[in-house]
């Protein structure tokens, strides 16, 4: 055989081979922030793959001048220093049907959809992901922040704060996310501060939303039409996740919201806590939008917070910022977890009812009618059961055994377990632990 026919051989043989795609993978910059441009981060992304940023070892701010159209599957990693700034007149992203993007450790913000959906990410049926990412300060006509059209889109580890829907009316939703069709899970992220007529945090029509140890707070929208979300159709899953401090809108409105467990509403919405570890109508004391820790603000339960160890099934093993969990006897609700070493033993209200005896605890604060402050009763004895810890009063008749009598200024504290599911104090001989189902509290002296 001749070497012609060989090489005629061999190039038939390369015909029949499938091309392999071309994937490119681009860095950003030079090394000096004046090298990290909007033309650079265009040219970075042509055909897909992991884009990354040498700018140098500071924080950087890229102006864009163009919208990012994503056609190919694209990872865009920050490195915590980068901020994509859209200068108030464009989108950051428009993700195609064929594409996919996942964006790492970066700050999106001051974009404008032209007057369009999507204030920073408009994803048209692909795939978009965010960790350890913040989209902030965005506007759109629906979907200030991200516009999820029938796509899968994940929130990890992020913060979606301070977005707008920018038109009123019932027809202008989803101040952080407005999300149509598409699966949208959201785990260990804050979505704070947005505004929308309707859905201030998100808006939801169709599919299904998970949402796991996150808070939703501080977001706003018309009366009745949901402050931290609505649901217009489909179902919205809550599990370990804070509401509150929604101001106007309520925290959950529209249907088919279905709790996991193990929540906290300060409200009575629609969002049908009634299961395991759930805890309606109770303030988590949330401190304000913040560095926490971490790349991405959160807000942190304050002291005696009863979000802390409030979630013993312990959804996810770390939290937004990056911290371990448990750090006390069992998980903390919402996208924090409250480092133990700045913990103190909670206190609440201890409740007397005037009919029973039963000496209970509500967790949300306030004792209810019929019921009286133990230490108002400030000289009185109360009876504990030494088998089963159960705390009563008497109102002045000795104790049936086997209980024993403990009188409050004079014993000095007493501490006790609150249980949260009942709210019923249980003595713990010793300051022995709590179960992970309850929490110390301290009955001081009068």
């Amino acid at each position: 055989m001749s070497g012609l026919t060989i090489l005629i051989m061999l190039a038939g043989l390369a015909t029949l081979s499938p091309a392999s795609p071309a994937v490119a993978a681009g860095v950003v910059g030079d090394g000096t922030p004046a090298s990290c441009t909007d033309a650079a981060l265009t040219g970075a992304l042509a055909g897909g793959g992991t884009v990354t940023f040498n700018c140098g070892p500071s924080p950087v701010v890229v102006a864009l001048v163009e919208q990012k159209v994503i056609t190919e599957n694209t990872v865009v990693d920050g490195g915590e220093l980068i901020t994509l700034d859209a200068q108030g007149t464009t989108r950051h992203f428009f993700v195609t049907s064929s594409g996919e993007l996942e964006l790492v450790n970066i700050t999106l913000t001051n974009a404008n959809g032209a007057a369009s959906d999507g204030g920073s990410i408009y994803n048209n049926g692909g795939g978009v992901a965010l960790t350890n990412s913040t989209v902030s300060g965005n506007s759109g006509t629906n979907g200030g922040g991200i516009y999820n059209n029938g796509g899968t889109l994940t929130l990890t580890n992020s913060t979606i704060s301070g977005n707008t829907a920018t038109s009123g009316g019932f027809d202008h939703s989803g101040g952080g996310i407005y999300n149509e069709n598409g699966p949208l899970v959201i785990t260990n992220s804050t979505i704070s501060g947005n505004t929308a007529a309707i859905g201030g945090g998100f808006f939801h029509s169709g599919g299904t939303v998970t949402v796991t140890n996150s808070t939703i707070s501080d977001n706003s929208g018309d009366p009745n039409l949901g402050g931290g979300y609505y649901n217009a159709s489909g179902i919205v899953y809550l599990r370990a996740t804070i509401l509150a401090d929604n101001p106007s809108g309520d925290n959950c409105q529209g249907t088919a919201t279905e709790s996991l467990g193990e929540n906290i509403s300060d409200d009575i919405s629609y969002c049908n806590l009634i299961q395991t570890g759930d805890m309606p109508e109770t303030d988590p004391q949330l401190g304000p939008l913040q560095d926490n820790g971490g790349p991405t603000e959160t807000h942190m339960p304050g002291d005696g917070s009863p979000a802390i160890d409030g979630a013993p099934s312990c959804p996810t093993a770390v939290d937004q910022t990056g911290t371990e969990r448990p750090q006390g006897s069992a998980c903390d609700i919402g996208s924090v977890e409250v480092p133990e070493e700045t913990q103190s033993e909670p206190t609440y209200p201890i409740c007397v009812s005037s009919y029973t005896g039963l000496v209970t605890s509500p967790l949300s604060g306030v004792c209810n009618a019929g019921q009286v402050q133990l230490t108002e009763l400030a000289g009185e004895s109360f009876c504990i059961n030494p088998w089963t810890g159960q705390v009563s009063y008497t109102s002045r008749r000795p104790c049936a055994a086997p209980r024993f009598e403990h009188t409050l200024p004079d014993d000095g504290d007493l501490l006790t377990c609150v249980s949260f599911y009942t709210g019923a104090n249980r003595w713990v001989t010793n300051h022995a632990k709590c179960t992970a189902y309850e929490a110390p509290n301290t009955i001081p002296a009068a």
